[in-house]
């Protein structure tokens, strides 16, 4: 779907998809245990997507980032995926963590949203007042002599 969307997308893929190079058949696992940091042009699953896949096993990581990405896989293009860890608070935010959007009984699309573009706005105003506020009324402990 991201393929035909012509999205940017980064997928963090588990170790037991299976991978198929040509007539070769590994899994996702057993290229990242092999040191195998790129593939290009594999096929995943058995519905045979095709894509590339960027490995990056930091050593004080338990598991590595096996990443599904559009263009050809490098080092920092396959790091690209971190970047989804600062919108993960806002989404966490928005479903469990705050407002609660997965409790709603919203049906039709445009009307939901409407409502996530009210949550962003109120908890980006949340935000920023509390960071100006911070700034202009230190606390004692916080001002500087």
């Amino acid at each position: 779907m991201c393929q035909e969307q012509n999205w940017d997308y980064r997928l963090r893929l588990k170790g037991n998809l299976v991978v198929r190079d040509g007539a070769e058949r590994h899994t996702t696992g057993e290229l990242a245990a092999a040191r195998v940091f790129t593939l290009e042009n594999v096929q995943l699953t058995a519905k045979k997507a095709t894509t590339n896949i960027g490995i990056i096993h930091d050593p004080d990581h338990d598991e590595p980032w096996i990443v599904a990405i559009p263009s050809v896989p490098g080092y920092l293009k396959t790091l690209d995926y971190s970047n989804r860890w600062a919108i993960e608070p806002m989404f966490s935010d928005f479903k469990s963590r705050g407002f609660g959007v997965e409790d709603t009984q919203i049906q039709r699309p445009d009307r939901l949203a409407r409502l996530l573009l009210v949550m962003t706005l109120a908890l980006y105003t949340a935000v920023s007042t509390g960071q100006w506020d911070t700034e202009t009324n230190p606390t004692p402990a916080e001002k500087k002599t």
